[in-house]
């Protein structure tokens, strides 16, 4: 889950459904949401770096998550998407396509997985006004960030293992062809 606003997720997602929607190959829907992803990933660790140079109290965010971490993280999430581009291409490219609707729907898992917790944050799961509440909201934000990494490592698993095995039945000797 990308932290912050929902808008990154939307900036992600909107290219996205446009390439779906013009019927483009899995590999190339996953390319758009790579570079998205890392347009957004890049964007949010500047402007990071930017406010925290500029912060009068920088000594109290210089060891913080957002400063060490954030912008790796992002980073490594689009590494995630992009590592199944080469397979795909790969089998369509040298194999012939297996269930390219499936591949098109792992992506799309891999997308809603990654970024739909973010977008529900925003839209449905707003901070508790009370202290008391808190308790409550973070278990709910605790179920909807583990269900999203439950469906987008599934469609990572999936990403992956079609291709290599549109692969292995390219290369496989068919039977009685000696």
């Amino acid at each position: 889950m990308i932290p912050g606003s929902g808008l990154s997720a939307l900036i992600i997602i909107l290219p996205l459904a446009l390439a779906t929607w013009r019927g483009w190959a899995a590999h190339r829907l996953l390319l758009v949401a790579t570079l998205s992803l890392a347009v957004v990933a890049l964007a949010a660790y500047l402007m990071t770096q930017t406010l925290v140079l500029r912060s009068p109290t920088e000594g109290t965010f210089h060891d913080t998550y957002y400063v060490v971490a954030h912008g790796p993280r992002i980073l490594g999430t689009a590494l995630m998407f992009a590592l199944p581009i080469p397979l795909l291409w790969a089998a369509q490219r040298y194999a012939r396509p297996i269930a390219p609707r499936v591949l098109i729907a792992s992506v799309w898992g891999l997308v809603i997985g990654t970024l739909g917790p973010s977008l529900l944050q925003l839209f449905l799961l707003s901070p508790p006004r009370r202290y008391v509440e808190y308790e409550a909201w973070a278990h709910n934000i605790s179920v909807l960030t583990l269900s999203g990494a439950v469906i987008s490592t599934l469609a990572l698993c999936l990403l992956v293992s079609i291709p290599l095995y549109a692969l292995a039945l390219r290369r496989a000797p068919r039977s009685g062809a000696e």
